[in-house]
Formats: C-alpha cells, sequence, structure tokens
C-alpha cells in the first residue's frame, strides 16, 4: 500500500514488481474504502481489475498502468474524489514510457465515459485516441446536468435540508464538473480541432457562474485557467470586471493582476476600435 507519492524510480521498481499479483488479476474490492491509499503502481502483468477494487479509496491520486488493454470490473474508482491522474505506461527494451500527458484528462473521463474504453490503453495519445476523447467530452457537455439526481434521504427532515440533496445544488455542481473537464482539454491541446475548441470555449462563456465558482474554487490554478480563459476568448470587458468583484481575497493577488492587464489590454483596443470606425465614416 503506497501512502505517498513516489518518484519515478520508485515507481519502476513497483512496475516490475509482479509478486501480489502472480496471475494478472487484481481481486474484487482489493483495497475498498482504504483510508491511506495516495497512489497506485500496478505491474506490467496485470491484464484485469475486478469489482471495486480501489472504490471509496478517499484519498487515492494517482494510479498507474500498463499500456494495454485492461478489463475492468464495477466501480473500480467509485468514490475517489480525490484521483488526478490515471497513467499509462509502456516497456520498450527495458525503457519505460509514461504517458503523463493524458493523465489529467483519463482522470476526468473516467467519470463519465465507458470503464472499458478508458482503460483501454492500446491507443493512448495518439490520434484516434483524442477523437474518442473528444466525442466523450461533447457528449458529457451535452449530458443533461439533472441526469443522475436522486437526493438521499436518511430519514428526517434536517437530513433533506443538506444543499447535496437539492436539484439545483446538484445541477451547479454538475457544470462545474464539466468546466473542470475543458480546462484539463485546454491544457492538453494535442489534436484538438478549431470546431471542438470553439464549443468548448462556447460552452465556459455561457456558463459564466459557474466558470467564476471553479476559479474562486481553485485558487491554486486561477491565475492558469484565466490564462487559458483570455487564450480560449471567453474574457470579456463585462464579465472581467465581474470576477474583478469576486476576487477580494489576497491569494488572488496575483490573478487580479493579470486580470487588470487583460482589461486594460481590452480598453485600448475597444478605444483603438472606435477610433477606427470614426475615421471609416
Amino acid at each position: 500500500m503506497i501512502t505517498k507519492i513516489q518518484d519515478k524510480e520508485e515507481c519502476r521498481k513497483q512496475i516490475y514488481n509482479e509478486q501480489p499479483f502472480a496471475d494478472g488479476i487484481v481481486p474484487r474490492k482489493y483495497c475498498l474504502g482504504s483510508r491511506r491509499l495516495r497512489q497506485v503502481i500496478l505491474p506490467y502483468n496485470i491484464h484485469s481489475i475486478e469489482d471495486w477494487a480501489f472504490a471509496h479509496c478517499r484519498d487515492l491520486r494517482e494510479l498507474w498502468l500498463p499500456k494495454k488493454k485492461i478489463k475492468v470490473g464495477q466501480g473500480i474508482l467509485d468514490g475517489c474524489n480525490q484521483l488526478s491522474k490515471i497513467i499509462f505506461y509502456e516497456l520498450n527494451n527495458g525503457n519505460i514510457r509514461f504517458y503523463e500527458q493524458e493523465g489529467e484528462l483519463l482522470a476526468c473521463a473516467e467519470k463519465f465515459a465507458p470503464g472499458n474504453e478508458v482503460f483501454d490503453g492500446t491507443e493512448i495519445g495518439t490520434a484516434n485516441w483524442y477523437e474518442w476523447l473528444d466525442r466523450q467530452i461533447c457528449r458529457y457537455l451535452r449530458t443533461p446536468d439533472d441526469e443522475g439526481f436522486d437526493p438521499f434521504l436518511a430519514g428526517g427532515e434536517e437530513d433533506y435540508e443538506e444543499p447535496e440533496n437539492h436539484l439545483d445544488y446538484y445541477m451547479f455542481a454538475r457544470k462545474q464538473k464539466k468546466i473542470s473537464v475543458l480546462f484539463a482539454r485546454f491544457r492538453q491541446e494535442n489534436y484538438l480541432s478549431k470546431e471542438r475548441q470553439e464549443i468548448y470555449a462556447s460552452y465556459l462563456s455561457e456558463q459564466e457562474e459557474a466558470l467564476f465558482a471553479v476559479l474562486l474554487e481553485k485558487r491554486e490554478q486561477a491565475y492558469e485557467s484565466l490564462v487559458l480563459c483570455e487564450k480560449q476568448g471567453v474574457l470579456t470587458l463585462e464579465n472581467a470586471d465581474r470576477l474583478l468583484r469576486k476576487m477580494v481575497d489576497p491569494c488572488y493577488t496575483e490573478s487580479r493582476g493579470y486580470l487588470l492587464h487583460i482589461r486594460e489590454m481590452m480598453r485600448q483596443s475597444d478605444i483603438q476600435g472606435k477610433i477606427w470606425k470614426e475615421w471609416d465614416l
């Protein structure tokens, strides 16, 4: 059981250690509900992961898998809400290639794409794989935000009053998840077509309230995400002003500085555009 994120040299040792899974199968409920597990590195002989093998491991951050088609059971990562990377690796004449760039995207896709496709690493990183990913993302964006809503009533009115038991809360959270997926895709733009780029940027623009919530919640990524928004044409004079009014905490100092700079550039561009228009008249 790995209770901390290891460096690559330690990971290499785990990759070649086939002893825990001599038959190449991760057993059913292998680490179900572990509260200490942070990283899983499965050896190269693995070909199957059975039902709920790593489900409800609340602190699990990374899952490393051999680059092959792996048969997976039900809910192997259910409840692993901190999972940030699913990394495939490939062995070649004693060398190991890690597909880390796709790791964040796979961790996102695991939440909404078919499991048998997510854990097929045979084409990871190729144009075909990114085409599959973008099809899944577009399908996810079209999914109604109330899909899957099922309030948990434990037996009293006080339980129903919890925010997560309300449809509006659920739908807003779904929008935030979709936006987080789009940020992950924009961070890794390989094979991203202009058409899909415009679809994703349009979604961000349309979901301003949820977008702001994501930016404000992920404080450590706020600056980077703002840069992505500006690059995709999502920022305007109007929404930049509204966002600035929300970024009052000192932790947003860098982000505020960037927003102020972008806002001033947009204002200057707007003024210049009006001048050219007047000259044309």
